[in-house]
């Protein structure tokens, strides 16, 4: 087995399944195409494997880490939602720019968790700064207007910032209610 960064006792462990520890040899490889297509065939496998992806994200390959934040993007998974908003406060920029964006994937459904966490964790610039670029594709033009108050004090914490959690219960309201109606 491949070992890049002393990773193979990791990837031996008993956390990933046989045909996943195929996948993982796939995915450090040092092709570009043949990462993609472990990528593709990781994500295909669905939601069962997702505590598998999870415990990627747990290795110290920022490779791997990095691989298994792109599968959960590609997945759009709403059993990935909690994961990928835990991510939006990643130490790796580019762990937090993939997990923005595989929120986004996922859509509408990933806005009131998302706002939860704005209303938990609103002192984390990195979670105020992921929520802006998700609120700004997922809301429409007349939705970004009605909350712009709130798309402000999230890019604009030392003026505004201390807003945005009433700020994001209030737009949480609004799309709890829309829910009911549907």
């Amino acid at each position: 087995m491949k070992t890049i960064n002393g990773l193979s006792k990791d990837i031996n462990s008993s956390q990933f399944s046989e045909e996943v520890k195929v996948i993982l040899q796939g995915l450090m490889s040092e092709g570009v195409h043949q990462r993609r297509e472990s990528r593709e065939e990781l994500a295909a496998m669905g939601p069962a494997v997702l505590p598998q992806i999870f415990k990627m994200l747990d290795l110290d390959s920022p490779q791997l880490r990095w691989e298994a934040a792109q599968t959960l993007k590609i997945m759009a998974s709403v059993e990935a939602i909690p994961k990928l908003l835990e991510l939006l406060a990643d130490g790796d920029d580019d762990i937090r720019w993939i997990a923005a964006e595989g929120l986004i994937g996922i859509g509408r459904d990933a806005l009131i968790p998302l706002l939860e966490l704005v209303i938990d964790h609103n002192a984390n610039p990195e979670i105020r700064d992921g929520a802006h670029h998700i609120l700004a594709q997922l809301l429409t033009k007349a939705e970004r207007y009605e909350n712009k108050k709130l798309m402000y004090a999230l890019i604009n914490y030392r003026r505004t910032g201390e807003s945005a959690p009433r700020l994001a219960a209030k737009l949480i309201g609004r799309l709890t209610k829309e829910q009911a109606s549907q």
